[in-house]
């Protein structure tokens, strides 16, 4: 490992976090089995209530959303498929006439786009009174359906 390799990675990551792309990041380098280098960037949430650090774990679900859609539109790009500074309805009609539709993948990914970043739908599944879980939607045992 280049000690200028890794100074690299450290601006790509510091511009990742300047550009907005993400609040913070965590990086492990590893080869032949032995970590060469690990280190924590910025915060979990714009706000910066909360730095990154060494023992943060992390949604494997969330991870697994972000590089797929990043590998497919970098296959799709290389390809000459897919336009980064294109109108996202070129791809999905069915966004024209809404306010979406002139929004671009690069600003889609760089999280430059002014969608939302996350909409809490299971607080419509939350009792009321309470807050808690909704019998409605929620049970506390397995149902055994037999149709």
């Amino acid at each position: 490992m280049r000690s200028d390799s890794l100074r690299e990675v450290d601006r790509l990551v510091y511009e990742l976090i300047n550009k907005k792309a993400a609040p913070g990041a965590q990086l492990l380098v590893a080869k032949d089995g032995q970590v060469v280098y690990q280190r924590e960037y910025g915060f979990h949430t714009y706000d910066k209530s909360r730095p990154v650090q060494k023992d943060n774990v992390y949604d494997l679900a969330s991870v697994t959303k972000i590089t797929a859609s990043t590998m497919a539109v970098m296959k799709l790009y290389d390809s000459g498929k897919l336009s980064l500074n294109g109108p996202i309805k070129r791809y999905l009609p069915e966004l024209e006439g809404t306010n979406k539709a002139n929004m671009t993948l690069e600003e889609i990914m760089t999280h430059q786009s002014g969608l939302i970043p996350w909409i809490p739908f299971y607080k419509a599944t939350l009792a009321t009174e309470n807050h808690r879980p909704s019998p409605v939607y929620y049970a506390d045992k397995t149902q055994n359906n037999t149709t």
